[in-house]
């Protein structure tokens, strides 16, 4: 026999909001977290990081890989052959886009002034541009294979709207599991 009293259905309800609110609570924490972390904590803060579209440096680098840059750029130290980022503007493009390309060369004039020729992985011949040191967007630290393509989504408004509505199917999936597994303990045995 089950018995159900009023006030045990509102302690039920009462444990839900609050598990709500924690679950909330706790997402906002690490998010919260993250953002002051890669804003304001020197390391990294300086770090970036951009998701590859082109094959122009595979296998080195393959579409929908992370690259992880540092922005921190010492232009004494770099040496051809080092993987950088830069912004330039493709004749087919309006806007600047951010290229991951080796630097194939440093020019350095009677000035002392320093500009840049790279080049990709599948070719030997440079890039059409010359970069000046703005250009230049940071230094590759490290990749991160194959999450590309999931940030890309989770980026875009319907990205946003599956993530939400599978933690929301989730916790619902979780909780009626958890009730009913209360609800086994309630039942006491008939004799």
């Amino acid at each position: 026999m089950i018995e159900h009293s009023p006030s045990s259905s509102s302690t039920n309800r009462k444990k839900q909001i609050i598990g709500w609110i924690w679950t909330i609570a706790v997402i906002g924490a690490i998010y919260g977290a993250g953002l002051l972390l890669f804003n304001y904590v020197p390391f990294f803060s300086r770090l970036q990081h951009y998701v590859i579209v082109t094959g122009s440096m595979e296998p080195v680098i393959s579409i929908g890989d992370v690259v992880i840059l540092d922005q921190d750029v010492d232009f004494e130290s770099l040496e051809v052959g080092d993987i950088i980022a830069f912004e330039v503007t493709v004749p087919s493009q309006t806007e600047k886009i951010i290229v991951v390309h080796y630097l194939d060369e440093i020019i350095v004039d009677d000035e002392g002034a320093r500009t840049f020729r790279t080049r990709p992985e599948v070719s030997d011949e440079q890039d059409d541009w010359i970069l000046s040191e703005t250009d230049i967007v940071g230094t590759h630290l490290m990749t991160i294979p194959k999450i590309g393509s999931v940030l890309l989504f989770l980026s875009s408004p319907f990205g946003r709207v599956v993530l939400i509505v599978d933690v929301v199917l989730l916790s619902f999936i979780f909780s009626k599991f958890s009730k009913k597994k209360h609800s086994d303990k309630l039942v006491e045995p008939s004799i």
